[in-house]
């Protein structure tokens, strides 16, 4: 049985770790802008065009330019065509594929919660999310048995609960990360045991891209809201300090 066709649609660091993974089940077709990609065996880079136009589509670009991608390939869209995105937010990038897309178009909205750096030694048993949008329950059923057979955990969750999900983890540990980066780093031979963990952190921060942490804040509706409560909670905890109050809550 020939695979089918996935049409990749954009090939930065998580587009080309997909393919990777994916190349076991379907035949990959890439679209990018920029020139000179590098691409894996197997992999073939095609048009924008042709690759908007494949039955199966997934959009791998960052949520801030995920607007200007949609209405590009809008016009060259197929009827029940499916179209996934792999945003680290979801309410935004789902109301954008709702209104720019044909009604036509079948729509799915995901979040791998794991990337080039956390899946480098395999994927299994790590988590993915699903917004399902406009999805037949065959194909929902299909690509949900097909992802637990690649050894991920999934869920089903809504885009509201997904993003007041990932502002109070995924933001707030790219903004600990990046904070604690930024602050002069020991060099004695030995630490404790939660600087270790602090300094995991820090380095798995430092893989991700300032574009992925600006775009949690920018387009993630809950994001400013935890950034205030550390704000906050910075506030009040130098206080204590300063006024020696006693008590062994945070």
């Amino acid at each position: 049985m020939n695979k089918p066709v996935l049409a990749i649609i954009g090939f930065g660091r998580f587009g080309r770790f997909a393919a990777t993974h994916l190349k076991k089940y379907a035949s990959i077709v890439v679209a990018d802008h920029a020139p000179g990609l590098t691409l894996s065996r197997g992999v073939t880079r095609v048009s924008m065009e042709e690759a908007a136009s494949q039955r199966y589509i997934l959009l791998s670009v960052p949520v801030g330019r995920l607007q200007d991608t949609l209405k590009e390939i809008a016009p060259h869209v197929r009827p029940q065509s499916m179209v996934c995105d792999v945003c680290a937010v979801k309410q935004l990038p789902i109301q954008w594929m709702r209104s720019l897309l044909p009604r036509s178009v079948f729509i799915l909205g995901s979040h791998p919660l794991f990337g080039p750096a956390s899946g480098a030694n395999g994927i299994r048993g790590l988590h993915v999310v699903l917004c399902p949008v406009r999805v037949p329950f065959r194909d929902l059923q299909t690509i949900h048995t097909g992802l637990r057979k690649a050894g991920l955990i999934v869920h089903h969750m809504s885009p509201v609960a997904h993003d007041r999900l990932m502002a109070r983890t995924l933001f707030l540990t790219q903004f600990v990360g990046r904070a604690a980066a930024r602050l002069e780093q020991p060099t004695a031979q030995f630490s404790t045991p939660n600087f270790e963990l602090l300094n995991t952190i820090v380095k798995r921060t430092k893989t991700d891209s300032f574009e992925l942490f600006r775009d949690l804040y920018r387009f993630n509706p809950y994001a400013a809201g935890i950034l205030k409560k550390v704000q906050r909670e910075s506030i009040r905890l130098k206080s204590r300090i300063a006024q020696g109050m006693p008590g062994n809550n945070p």
